[in-house]
Formats: C-alpha cells, sequence, structure tokens
C-alpha cells in the first residue's frame, strides 16, 4: 500500500515547502451550483468547511462557517466533470450546475503536491487519492505550517492532470469569469455525453 501517513508537523518544518506559482494570465476551469440548499457563483470560496467531498479543505473542525475559506478548479473541462460527479459517477443538473473559465489577477503560491514533495514528506501521491480525511488533516497540517495560498495537485480521477485549491484568496481571481454558462446548455449535450463514456460516467 503506498504510504500515507498522519502528517508530522515538526518534519514538514524541516523540510520547507516546494512552491509552484500559478501564472497570472493561466486558465482554470470550474464547475459549481447556483441552485439547490448552498447556492454559490462562479468566484465562491466556501467558508463552510471542512466537508466531505472537499479533499484538501484547510478548514478547521468541526464543519461550520469560518473564515478559512477554499476554491477547487481543474486545468481542463474533463478533469472538472471527473471529480465533481465522481461520488455517483452520473452527470446531473441537480443544483443547477454551471461550468465557468476563469483567469487569475496575479500570480498565486502554491505547494505542490505533483513531484517528490510528498514523498519527502513522509507520504506519498496517495494524498491526493487516499482518504479524504486524512488529506484534510495533511492540508491543514500544510496551511498552518507555510504561507501559501493553496495546494496544486494530481486528478486521481482525471489521468493525474492538474487541479488546485486555493486558500483564502479572494483577490486573486478577476472580478469577471471568462466563461460562465448552464451546464444543461444544449450546446454542451453531445460533448458531455462523450466526456462521460469516456469516464465510465452515465449523463441523467
Amino acid at each position: 500500500m503506498p504510504k500515507f501517513p498522519e502528517p508530522d508537523i515538526s518534519w514538514l518544518a524541516e523540510i520547507g515547502p516546494t512552491l509552484h506559482a500559478l501564472e497570472g494570465d493561466s486558465l482554470w476551469w470550474r464547475i459549481y451550483y447556483a441552485g439547490g440548499s448552498h447556492p454559490s457563483a462562479w468566484n465562491t470560496f466556501r467558508n463552510y468547511g471542512p466537508v466531505a467531498t472537499g479533499r484538501f479543505d484547510h478548514h478547521l473542525p468541526p464543519s461550520a462557517m469560518q473564515a478559512r475559506r477554499s476554491f477547487y478548479a481543474g486545468s481542463s473541462i474533463g478533469v472538472c466533470v471527473a471529480e465533481v460527479f465522481q461520488d455517483r459517477r452520473r452527470v446531473h443538473f441537480d443544483g443547477e450546475p454551471r461550468l465557468a473559465a476563469l483567469t487569475l489577477a496575479r500570480p498565486v503560491e502554491v505547494l505542490d503536491l505533483r513531484g517528490l514533495w510528498p514523498t519527502r514528506a513522509g507520504a506519498s501521491q496517495a494524498v491526493s487519492s487516499g482518504s479524504r480525511s486524512r488529506s484534510r488533516r495533511w492540508a491543514r497540517a500544510i496551511a498552518n505550517t507555510f504561507h501559501v495560498e493553496g495546494l496544486i495537485y494530481r486528478s486521481s480521477m482525471h489521468s493525474g492532470d492538474d487541479a488546485v485549491v486555493l486558500w483564502d484568496c479572494p483577490d486573486a481571481l478577476t472580478e469577471s469569469a471568462a466563461f460562465d454558462e448552464p451546464l444543461r446548455d444544449a450546446r454542451f449535450a453531445a460533448p458531455l455525453r462523450r466526456l462521460a463514456t469516456t469516464l465510465g460516467y452515465s449523463v441523467a
């Protein structure tokens, strides 16, 4: 089994972070829910947490509204679909999901989990694919140890392609989205079905 222990704060501080700068003009994708019981917007940083589906929520337990905020995005539409709909493995339209593309207003410095840093820290790439609750404990340890604005990691649901979680930096987003449309839009029907088939997911 891949090594994935509890984080050791003292060891993290000793080895230091491996940093990666997300460029200010880099494009990221996001699927969010505009309806349902907890509607949000394309640029909403979630204050409530930690939540069971948030692998790298750095919120302090127990789950509650708090100052810590998280924001997840993917390097492609495929990453977003694979990640957002993984639990049911079914693309659905409950909660009015929308697809947004965004660019950053400035460079954002994040800790890089894609390379050897997890191994040096005493873990492995299982930090991005193993127990979500333990990954959240790693996220809290990292946030409490280093001055970083989030993490870049490999999506375990989409061939290891890049995904990011940003922490507490809403000023890093531009004032408007580059793209923001309902996922139910007829233009997406055929591409969504092709993508779902590739992933082994179904479509509502």
